[in-house]
């Protein structure tokens, strides 16, 4: 598959909520957007659909971290702002109408915009 060049994305900011956003598909745009030096990508599941979750390697080392995303269990996860996307065939891919939605909805019911619950770590 080719790399697309711009994704469709959803930034989860714990101080500021959730904002959609269409970037650069690139580490230069993952740096900026999250504002950090190193970046982990990570894909958990939320409300049984996969999402790549690309967060500040180092979200937890700086002053006062506020969490972003955590477990069915309540234990925090990640820290800081992320980027969720779709991966296909190991690339970042955009996130559809119906992804935004759906994360939205499940953010709204359950969070107030500002932290995400997922459901399981996909090997």
């Amino acid at each position: 598959m080719k790399q697309i060049s711009k994704i469709k994305v959803l930034i989860i900011d714990p101080e500021k909520g959730i904002t959609e956003k269409v970037i650069d598909n690139n580490l230069r745009s993952f740096y900026r957007e999250i504002n950090c030096n190193y970046i982990d990508i990570s894909s958990w599941s939320i409300t049984g659909q996969d999402y790549d979750f690309i967060i500040d390697d180092e979200g937890l080392l700086k002053p006062n971290p506020m969490v972003s995303v955590i477990s069915l269990n309540n234990k925090p996860i990640f820290f800081g702002r992320i980027i969720l996307t779709r991966n296909c065939e190991g690339l970042q891919t955009s996130l559809t109408d119906k992804d935004i939605k759906k994360i939205k909805k499940h953010l709204e019911n359950y969070f107030n915009y500002k932290v995400i619950q997922v459901d399981q770590l996909i090997f």
